[in-house]
Formats: structure tokens, sequence, C-alpha cells
């Protein structure tokens, strides 16, 4: 009796082990890249990581920033109805100009408003505008 009590409390012992180091849960081992955080503030040089770009940086993705377009589907056509402040930087901009076309568009990583213009000259130009209405690109086609 005096042998099997030392035994039984050995493998009470390593039951109680195994079970324990099988109910905790692994703890994440350190990335081998440094976590860099967004900062409010462009920084000068620009990073290549994607989670070191600056929480300034408008969103490519539709949310409740001031450079977001509410239900923005790339390619859509929009009424000049619906975007006053876009029709009036395009007539700012280009006096006696045709309105063709307005879609959303994507132009360097932000949403923008692509707008199809025929000058009074009759060329046609590309005209990307931001939602707040500045103008950000143009492209002349001819």
């Amino acid at each position: 009796m005096k042998r099997l009590l030392p035994i039984l409390l050995v493998l009470v012992l390593v039951s109680a082990l195994v079970a324990g180091c099988a109910a905790t849960t692994p703890s994440p081992s350190p990335s081998p890249l440094a976590t860099v955080r967004p900062s409010a503030a462009p920084s000068a040089a620009p990073s290549l990581m994607p989670s070191a770009m600056p929480s300034a940086m408008p969103s490519a993705s539709p949310g409740t920033g001031a450079d977001t377009i509410p239900d923005f589907a790339e390619g859509k056509e929009v009424d000049e109805a619906d975007v006053p402040a876009i029709v009036k930087a395009i007539e700012d901009q280009y006096k006696d100009a045709k309105i063709e076309k307005i879609t959303y568009a994507m132009q360097a990583g932000r949403q923008t408003y692509c707008v199809a213009v025929k000058t009074s000259d009759d060329k046609s130009v590309t005209v990307y505008v931001a939602p707040d209405g500045t103008i950000v690109k143009t492209d002349a086609a001819s």
C-alpha cells in the first residue's frame, strides 16, 4: 500500500500538469518585423509597409471620413444634380465647357469623381475631382 500511494500521487500530478498545459493557449511569438504605428501627419519619406501608412491618408473603401463618397462604386455613373460641388469645380476651372459624364473613380488611392469634359475649343479632358470639389488630376485626351 505504501508503494501504491507515491505512484498514484505521481500519476495525479502528471495528469494535472498535462491538463493544465492543454488548457492554456500559446502566446503569440513576436513578429520579426518591427511594428510601425501610423501617425496623424504624413512622414517625409513614404514607407512601403501598408501598416505604416499615416492615418491621414484617405481610405480606398467606403467609410465615414471626409474623403469618402457615400455608396461609392468605381465606374458607377453619377447624375450632375446629385453633385453640385463637383459641377461648380468644373465650371470654375473650365468656362463654357460641357460636362459629358461623371463617374466614381479611384485616383492615387482615393475616391474621386471622374468627369469627362468637352472644352469650348472642342477638346476632351478627363478631370478627377475630390469629394470636397478640389481638382486632383487632369488628363487631356485630345
